[in-house]
């Protein structure tokens, strides 16, 4: 569940609903095995519900990355003590990819990044 700015309180899956197609940027991430990954992105502003341990209250942000076929989404819930951008954000959120698949001989449990 995330609050959007307006107070209204939904599933992350429905909050995308309101998306048009201009919301949504399309940007190469890293290299796959057969090619460029590209997936579109978008960014939708919240309500800090919680503000993360040891943090200063700031901005929050739930980033929604859409595969270009399927259309298969995956969430990614952020926070920043200043104003951040989407293309940003990717960077960090591709960064933490490169990061977990270096490490990938380890249980998922003990490479988990929670805060980035």
């Amino acid at each position: 569940m995330v609050t959007l700015r307006s107070g209204l309180r939904l599933e992350a899956r429905k909050a995308i609903n309101a998306l048009t197609a201009g919301n949504w940027l399309r940007m190469a991430t890293g290299q796959g095995g057969k090619r460029t990954r590209e997936y579109y992105w978008s960014m939708i502003d919240i309500c800090p519900d919680v503000t993360p341990e040891g943090h200063e209250p700031g901005t929050s942000a739930l980033i929604v990355r859409r595969h270009r076929y399927t259309h298969e989404t995956s969430f990614y819930l952020c926070h920043h003590p200043q104003p951040f951008t989407l293309a940003k954000l990717i960077e960090v959120i591709c960064r933490r990819w490169g990061s977990r698949k270096r490490f990938s001989w380890e249980s998922p449990s003990s490479v988990s990044i929670r805060a980035w």
